[in-house]
């Protein structure tokens, strides 16, 4: 189930704790990262791949310098956590998975779902983009190479 912007604000601050070491309640939607919480770049790097194994997505490093509040991640998080639930169920239900928890956006499409082939790749992103309601050129389908680049590309493209 996706999670609601309350439970994303509250495992996204047991991440920044766990990085800094500060108190969990100081960790609050307005606060930015480096005015408020003096967490310099270094830690936000660590804090966003953290918290994007927690949330099962891959953050695109373009994005990644416009997180300046915790508002802004968790703006960022929300939509993709989401989809990376329903892709995971949806893969799941298509492939016969034993767990949807087995997709995981690091993972390549060959490890998840044993499909390589380019010819079976475009097939599965074509049903992927239908049920998202997603329409993405078939030239972005060879910049998808794991789980996370399809949450993004999701991401970016549903209406």
């Amino acid at each position: 189930m996706a999670m609601s912007e309350k439970q994303i604000l509250e495992t996204l601050a047991e991440v920044v704790t766990a990085e800094t070491g500060m108190a969990a309640s100081q960790i609050l939607p307005e606060k930015s990262f480096t005015n408020d919480l003096d967490i310099d770049s270094i830690a936000t790097m660590t804090i966003v791949a953290e918290a994007d194994a927690k949330f099962n997505i891959i953050t695109p490093d373009e994005e990644t310098g416009s997180i300046a509040t915790v508002a802004d991640f968790i703006a960022l998080i929300q939509p993709r956590q989401a989809i990376s639930e329903r892709l995971g169920a949806f893969l799941a239900n298509e492939y016969s998975l034993e767990s949807s928890d087995l997709v995981r956006a690091e993972a390549s499409f060959e490890k998840v779902v044993g499909v390589k082939d380019a010819d079976e790749l475009n097939a599965l992103f074509a049903k992927v983009f239908a049920e998202f309601a997603c329409e993405v050129a078939p030239e972005a389908h060879a910049k998808i190479k794991k789980i996370g680049d399809l949450i993004n590309i999701i991401a970016a493209n549903q209406k």
